[in-house]
């Protein structure tokens, strides 16, 4: 039994859009790397990576906030919630003096979303969903000529996790530029 056509022609446009891309985004995408459909990469928002952890903090954390808010019912619920998140970062080396205005901001804007009425919150969902028609979504075909999975594994294991001569924290050092 034959597949449909369409598939083929979608990874077909989505593979002529991949290469545009990389080379578009070059210095914005140090580290990029596909195993069949699934892809892996860094992008960097500044040529300054600890901006970029700057503003990846404050979107984990005005994210998680606004989402337990919304879950809660009781607000002691919520808040002990946070509280454990907070400590959290803590423990995987964030500071004190970085989180706590992070968490006052979080704080604030979930506050703001949850007054909102049904018909502004469903604004801001839709305004969502217009901002991600300008993500990029890469999909490429599955080879053509079928190798073994276990080619594939091998493939992966010595050219993406363990190359040759070196670790992947040194692999993840060098795209960085900090190695």
């Amino acid at each position: 039994m034959r597949t449909p056509p369409a598939p083929p022609y979608a990874t077909l446009f989505y593979a002529i859009h991949e290469n545009e891309m990389l080379k578009k985004w070059s210095e914005r995408v140090p580290f990029y790397k596909r195993f069949i459909d699934d892809v892996f990469g860094i992008w960097l928002t500044h040529n300054d990576p600890s901006q970029d952890e700057i503003l990846w903090r404050t979107w984990l954390i005005f994210g998680q906030v606004l989402r337990i808010r919304r879950l809660c019912s009781h607000r002691r619920d919520a808040d002990e919630k946070i509280l454990e998140f907070f400590h959290l970062l803590l423990a995987r080396g964030h500071t004190q003096e970085a989180l706590g205005p992070l968490f006052d901001k979080a704080e604030a804007n979930a506050q703001a979303y949850m007054q909102l009425s049904q018909e502004e919150r469903e604004h801001v969902r839709q305004q969502k969903s217009l901002d991600a028609h300008n993500q990029v979504f890469l999909h490429l075909q599955y080879h053509p000529n079928d190798p073994q999975s276990r080619d594939i594994q091998r493939i992966w294991r010595e050219q993406v996790l363990q190359p040759e001569g070196e670790t992947l924290s040194q692999i993840w050092r060098m795209s960085l530029g900090t190695g």
